[in-house]
């Protein structure tokens, strides 16, 4: 099973359309599993995985994403 956690914040104007791009993919997969996890309540984790703007892409513990990836980027990184 692949994790994903979507790093965001209330105010961010852009991960709304990450989050869409995200939750689609995992409706496809059987293999992927998809958290989202607002970045101003859980700073700490937030830290701890690297995340210094949102929107944030983390799969597998591992800082993938930053910004408006597309849906092709993310499946790329899916499959690295």
């Amino acid at each position: 099973m692949t994790h994903i956690a979507i790093y965001k914040t209330p105010e961010c104007g852009r991960c709304p359309s990450v989050i869409e791009r995200v939750e689609e993919i995992a409706s496809e997969r059987e293999d992927v599993e998809l958290e989202i996890v607002d970045a101003e309540e859980d700073r700490l984790r937030a830290l701890s995985d690297d995340v210094f703007s949102v929107p944030t892409v983390v799969i597998d513990g591992e800082t993938k994403l930053t910004g408006v990836p597309t849906k092709e980027d993310i499946i790329a990184e899916l499959r690295s």
